[in-house]
């Protein structure tokens, strides 16, 4: 039974094992706390330039080493994710120019112009003199 003046259990035993569970759980949220700041920082240290994961797992990327879910599962690859993600427009947000002029890719592989026919206007009818 549970004894909320003095903040504990008043059986030992079952003291005892709720201290053990309340520890091991505080330790496994703070390793997965450190995970994710692992994953999330940058690999070295910024004033003396070494790696702060090499420790960890010498010879090879601790970010890609396995853990719970889908975390450090996959393999890096050499070319990245691939593609920027895509915008609605077919222009440079920041230039109004289209993307055959100026894009970050190469001038081959910058996407295509898509020409578009442009949509029909709708004229409300209430606004359209009767000939």
């Amino acid at each position: 039974m549970f004894d909320p003046l003095l903040g504990r259990y008043r059986d030992n035993s079952t003291e005892a094992s709720q201290r053990h569970m309340e520890e091991r759980e505080r330790v496994a949220h703070l390793n997965r706390a450190k995970d994710i700041q692992i994953l999330r920082e940058q690999p070295f240290d910024i004033l003396n330039q070494e790696s702060k994961l090499e420790k960890l797992a010498p010879g090879k990327d601790p970010a890609r080493l396995g853990g719970h879910g889908t975390i450090g599962t996959k393999e890096r690859t050499k070319d990245g994710r691939g593609h920027f993600p895509q915008t609605a427009v077919d222009y440079n947000i920041l230039s109004n120019m289209p993307f055959q002029e100026h894009h970050w890719a190469k001038h081959d592989e910058r996407p295509r112009l898509k020409e578009k026919s442009p949509r029909v206007r709708k004229v409300p009818a209430f606004l359209c003199k009767a000939g």
